[in-house]
């Protein structure tokens, strides 16, 4: 086991000090657990990387010596308040726009919680957890309380870039600055949904000129460096758009489609926008489009009668309906199709089996066919 070094003043003797070398398990059984919990605010003015000694000083005293990350705190405690109350969880849309409410634009690499009673130490695989981890790498660790336990959550981060503090609430007509990052690529989707990028070797300025939320994305190749939300004169959101009151379980098919029926129809409301409109005939459309892709949206559409209509096919595997919706959700190339007030009905295709959800929506502009 690898050993975390905890130094502590020991009197021998004449008054000498002698140094004593600690686990971070004797660590933990040394701290007096009972003192209320701590948290920082999960609402941050800016995304920012920038290690802060935790808020919370028996959490400060456990992870000494660590790369403690202020903006992952606050992300860690906009997930730890909610599972302390019952409602809230780690997949990965509410990770993504946790670590965003927080300030944290990078990828997050992992992330736990662990239950204890409260007043008692933290639990051993939580232990087990921190002494593994890297100490030149990311992290943070609070705890919250409620109904007579604790909630502990960890996060760790990668952060490969250095790209300074950015605000998350920007005023109407701000530059958006990018650092220069060789070999990486920037896009940037308004709030209307149309994008402009390119590379990122000399850096990029961006004039945030419309009311709205932006979203940003750095890439190197197909490793994600950053990927970030800016409201421009417009509130910062306080919960996930994907989080619903109550989420029927899944069974079937017809589960999985009654679900993104709803969460599709939850995004457009996020954004101010009417609903799409499901549609019999499209999802027929759309049922061909899965037997054959190759064939393309137009031929499909052509097939029910909508030869003349545009059509927007995406497509999506994952494990859960609300992981599709995100993936399309905040993906700055898809913005101008999800934000459209063109394509207004759609078709769905939903199947579930053992490996999770596979989801295609076409999208269709049908004002103006027959």
């Amino acid at each position: 086991m690898r050993i975390l070094w905890f130094m502590v003043g020991v009197v021998i003797g004449g008054g000498c000090a002698k140094q004593v070398d600690l686990t971070v398990f004797e660590r933990a059984e040394r701290i007096e657990w009972a003192e209320l919990p701590r948290l920082p605010s999960p609402d941050a003015a800016a995304y920012a990387a920038a290690d802060e000694r935790p808020r919370d000083p028996l959490i400060a005293a456990l992870v000494d010596g660590w790369r403690h990350d202020g903006s992952l705190a606050a992300a860690a405690a906009a997930l730890a308040l909610p599972m302390a109350r019952g409602n809230g969880g780690l997949t990965r849309w509410e990770l993504r726009e946790a670590a965003w409410r927080g300030g944290w634009p990078f990828p997050v690499t992992e992330a736990r919680a662990w239950r204890s009673y409260e007043r008692m130490p933290p639990p051993r695989d939580l232990l087990a957890w921190l002494d593994a981890l890297p100490k030149d790498v990311p992290m943070a660790l609070v705890r919250a309380r409620s109904d007579g336990e604790d909630v502990w959550l960890g996060l760790h981060g990668l952060e490969t870039i250095t790209l300074g503090s950015v605000p998350r609430l920007a005023a109407l007509g701000s530059p958006l600055t990018l650092p220069a990052v060789e070999g990486a690529t920037w896009l940037v989707a308004d709030p209307s949904g149309a994008t402009q990028g390119g590379p990122l070797d000399q850096g990029a300025r961006v004039l945030l000129g419309r009311t709205g939320e932006w979203l940003v994305w750095l890439r190197r190749g197909e490793e994600e460096l950053a990927r970030f939300p800016i409201h421009v004169d417009t509130e910062t959101p306080q919960q996930p758009i994907l989080r619903l009151d109550s989420s029927p379980p899944i069974d079937d098919d017809d589960d999985v489609a009654a679900l993104a029926d709803t969460l599709l129809a939850a995004v457009r409301a996020a954004y101010g926008l009417p609903a799409w409109t499901p549609s019999a005939l499209f999802d027929a459309a759309v049922a061909r489009y899965v037997e054959d892709p190759r064939a393309g949206s137009r031929a499909v559409l052509s097939a029910v009668g909508y030869g003349e209509a545009e059509g927007i096919a995406w497509a999506c595997d994952d494990v859960t309906v609300q992981g599709c919706i995100d993936q399309w959700l905040w993906d700055p190339r898809r913005r101008g199709q999800l934000l459209s007030r063109a394509l207004d009905a759609y078709g769905l295709h939903a199947r579930l089996d053992a490996s999770g959800v596979h989801l295609t929506l076409l999208l269709v502009d049908a004002r103006d066919t027959p």
